[in-house]
């Protein structure tokens, strides 16, 4: 037996299992063969749960065949085949036919409690003569049927990825941001439902961090609901045929520019970045329903959110902050149990924003305890300077020199200098000069 579709066949054996979508044609060849004398009227009734499909080959052995199906149903199948002639030793008679395992018939009407679980294909053989040996003339074989998944989630990382925010504590300022996230079913099998779990950090402690305002018309919040936006509006979802994951984000998107100022604190030390997560973080979860995705079928998740700009600007010790969301992928084997071939990993995936700080907004802020320090510094300063001055004996010579100045405004050398002062800005004869030197001394004797 051969498992028949796109791709190369796949043999089946008793260990095998019928993958839904993998291939979607079961074909059975049956060879019967006759070891010991001649056969007369060989034949073999033969039931397969599953229905026929396309055209029996019964000329492929020593002997051709003539085959009836007095059963034909949707889910079963009943044939005999008999040989055109007898048997002799060594000679055969060989039958292909096949059987539909696509989807369909496999999962009717996409109801998962219709699905089949098992394919049966019993095979007895019988002759109108007298058989030695009947142990060798039967075969049965059950071959389990499971669903399983390759899914894979990404997140779009260039859609929000980079935002500013001003260093403005009591800003009512709200960045918008939008998280989005892509569900590709690679297969093989249809996927009939499974949820898509969203974390978002909201809240630490008493403080509101962020609000959703907006999410996919299949999300539901699992959580504090008060945390969500009153108007709350639902964005796009859709489903394509392709995968159509996003490109790779650009390499340069995320590198500040040579020339653009760098953030700094106001001790001149440039700072890390601050990872806003679960794990420090209140987050609600948002769970959005994926549903009929087929294989390579896509669809896509998002939310809005309202990052608020003080709860950024609160983080002092940090120039760049990243917002992160998580998106995981439920396993479909939680509702399906034995009927699905359980994930091998956890699928999920992670969005961020990296929230920049405005350098305008930080570049003359100066802390307003220095300021405070420098101002109480320099007075103490100040008081240290007049202390050594006045026991220096600063002042006390500044004292003795006003003295002197005052004896020589008391003294005759004063008065004469002023007298002299005085004759010299008038202006007179040698002779007025000499009387006046004259009359002077007289007065003097």
């Amino acid at each position: 037996m051969d498992l028949i579709g796109d791709g190369p066949d796949v043999k089946i054996n008793r260990s095998s299992v019928i993958l839904v979508g993998e291939r979607d044609t079961l074909a059975v060849t049956i060879d019967v063969k006759n070891v010991q004398d001649i056969s007369y009227n060989a034949n073999f009734t033969s039931t397969v749960t599953a229905y026929k499909r396309g055209v029996t080959n019964t000329n492929q052995g020593s002997v051709s065949a003539e085959c009836e199906y007095p059963l034909l149903d949707f889910s079963w199948t009943d044939f005999k085949c008999t040989a055109n002639n007898k048997l002799d030793r060594n000679e055969n008679f060989k039958v292909f036919t096949s059987f539909d395992i696509s989807k369909g018939k496999l999962i009717p009407e996409n109801d998962m409690n219709k699905m089949l679980t098992l394919l049966t294909v019993d095979v007895v053989a019988a002759q109108e003569n007298l058989d030695v040996n009947t142990d060798n003339n039967k075969f049965n074989i059950k071959i389990e049927i499971r669903l399983k998944y390759d899914i894979y989630i990404q997140a779009d990382q260039q859609l929000s990825d980079q935002e500013r925010y001003k260093a403005v504590e009591n800003s009512d300022v709200r960045k918008t941001i939008t998280h989005q996230y892509y569900i590709t079913n690679y297969g093989p099998s249809y996927l009939p439902k499974t949820y898509v779990n969203i974390t978002v950090p909201v809240k630490k402690g008493n403080n509101e961090i962020a609000k959703i305002t907006k999410m996919s018309p299949t999300c539901n919040v699992q959580g504090n609901e008060a945390l969500i936006g009153t108007t709350l509006a639902p964005t796009t979802s859709i489903t394509t045929p392709f995968a159509n994951t996003p490109g790779n984000p650009d390499p340069h998107r995320r590198r500040r520019a040579v020339d653009e100022p760098v953030a700094m604190s106001s001790t001149g030390q440039k700072q890390t970045m601050k990872n806003i997560t679960c794990l420090e973080y209140e987050c609600i979860i948002l769970e959005c329903l994926v549903m009929n995705l087929d294989k390579n079928g896509q669809t896509i998740v998002n939310v809005t959110i309202e990052v608020f700009e003080k709860a950024l600007a609160a983080e002092k010790d940090f120039s760049e902050i990243r917002y992160t969301t998580n998106a995981t992928v439920t396993d479909p084997e939680v509702w399906y149990g034995g009927k699905v071939v359980p994930m091998e990993n956890t699928v999920y995936a992670t969005k961020w924003t990296t929230f920049v700080i405005d350098a305008e907004s930080v570049k003359n802020e100066v802390n307003i305890w220095i300021i405070i320090g420098a101002v109480l510094g320099a007075v103490v300063l100040l008081i240290i300077v007049g202390i050594i001055l006045w026991r220096c004996g600063f002042f006390k010579r500044s004292q003795k020199h006003d003295q002197v100045k005052k004896w020589k405004q008391d003294s005759l050398y004063n008065r004469k200098s002023i007298r002299m002062s005085q004759a010299n800005k008038q202006s007179y004869s040698p002779i007025e000069e000499t009387t006046a030197n004259n009359g002077s001394e007289k007065k003097t004797e």
